[in-house]
């Protein structure tokens, strides 16, 4: 058989199996005084976007839950808030929001505290009641932005 029938094969098996190693281009994100943890990070970014993990609404000076839905809605964003500034992003660029919720009744009033932080152009969000949070907090808000 001719050279030129295996040569197709030939260049599809070679080039097929190249694989290019990409560099790790995550950056984890760490909010100073604010207590880190051995199984999250605060937020990685990779690229041009942002995962922030659960957070819920501490007072990181006290290390003690805000009261009621209220107040640990205004905590939590304020948490998220400085996660996103500490990466040099704001609300703004907030795309995606996941909100879980341990009381669906308190749904107007997480929504009355919410739209302060987001009054234009609200980004995708999807709200879950759960049975239960950490430490027995009422709301937990997890996001991802994108600059």
């Amino acid at each position: 058989m001719s050279l030129y029938l295996y040569l197709p094969l030939l260049l599809f098996i070679v080039v097929g199996c190249t694989v290019q190693e990409q560099p790790n281009n995550k950056k984890y994100i760490e909010v100073p005084g604010r207590a880190t943890s051995k199984i999250l990070s605060h937020a990685v970014e990779v690229g041009n976007q942002l995962f922030l993990s659960g957070q819920l609404g501490f007072n990181n000076e006290t290390n003690e839950l805000a009261e009621g839905i209220e107040g640990q809605t205004h905590q939590t964003l304020k948490n998220i808030e400085a996660i996103l500034k500490a990466a040099n992003y704001t609300f703004a660029d907030v795309v995606e929001v996941q909100v879980f919720i341990d009381d669906m009744d308190n749904y107007a009033k997480f929504n009355e505290i919410y739209i302060q932080y987001f009054p234009t152009n609200p980004p995708a969000r999807a709200v879950v009641e759960v049975s239960r949070l950490p430490r027995d907090g009422k709301v937990e808000i997890k996001l991802s932005a994108i600059k």
